[in-house]
């Protein structure tokens, strides 16, 4: 909370993403993409894309994180 909107903090969110999605092979982290991007001062855009095995599709989930007051919101994919 508070933090600065740096590459280095987009870095460490991505990284923790990824950690607690693929913890105890939740999900396979060959089949998890993690994207964090600054969308403001404050804030970043975070896009989770899963692949699963043996299907065509992907699912795709985005949200917004703002520093200033912890919060994650939805977004539209």
């Amino acid at each position: 909370i508070g933090q600065r909107n740096t590459p280095e903090n987009g870095k460490l969110i991505e990284q923790r993403i990824f950690n607690e999605l693929t913890r105890g092979n939740f999900i396979n982290s060959r089949h998890l993409s993690v994207k964090v991007f600054p969308i403001s001062e404050s804030g970043v855009g975070v896009i989770i894309a899963v692949n699963p095995p043996d299907t065509v599709g992907q699912v795709t989930l985005t949200y917004s994180y703002d520093y200033r007051d912890n919060k994650i919101v939805p977004r539209n994919s």
